[in-house]
């Protein structure tokens, strides 16, 4: 519903749906990058999560974490990145979470380990780019309620709501209103 709001404020923005488990709809979405000629790239995608204790995790649970969550985002960057090079201008911004400078939630690690990753990755962009007038920068919102984290203890989430400015959860409504 707000996507369309904006799109028809907007004529020159275009909501696309990538599904990050497709390499076809991801290479797609590059294509559309260097087509379209982007000056922004909002990456705020995850294709999965478990809330899973570190040491319950297997090795196909850390792959495929990288293969669905990262890999795509590398990919989108990488394309990103090439084309803002050649017009010498653009913009990123990586959308992480406040787990990677927050404590953690119990169950959470492979998710802040990839969230950590694009945080690093987003820093090297940015430091390789500058020259070009590429700014790549990272968001991290405070925790909301989401389906992503509605297994998390109850007890968590009253120490969070406790420490939050409006001392409460903000859902995703209120921020999409805002």
């Amino acid at each position: 519903q707000k996507s369309i709001q904006i799109e028809s404020q907007f004529p020159n923005v275009k909501k696309v749906y990538c599904d990050f488990t497709d390499s076809i709809s991801v290479v797609s979405l590059c294509e559309l990058i260097t087509e379209k000629e982007l000056d922004i790239v909002v990456n705020n995608a995850i294709s999965s999560f478990s809330l899973k204790h570190f040491h319950k995790n297997s090795i196909e649970d850390v792959s495929n974490g990288f293969t669905f969550n990262i890999a795509p985002v590398m990919n989108i960057l990488l394309n990103s990145v090439k084309e803002f090079r050649k017009r010498k201008k653009g913009k990123i911004v990586n959308v992480l979470s406040s787990y990677t400078f927050d404590t953690p939630p119990l169950g959470c690690s492979l998710y802040v380990a990839e969230k950590k990753y694009l945080a690093s990755i987003s820093k090297s962009i940015a430091n390789e780019n500058n020259k070009f007038n590429i700014q790549t920068n990272c968001v991290s919102p405070s925790f909301m309620k989401t389906d992503m984290n509605s297994k998390v203890d109850s007890r968590i989430l009253e120490d969070i709501e406790k420490g939050a400015p409006q001392k409460k959860l903000l859902s995703t409504q209120d921020v999409a209103d805002y």
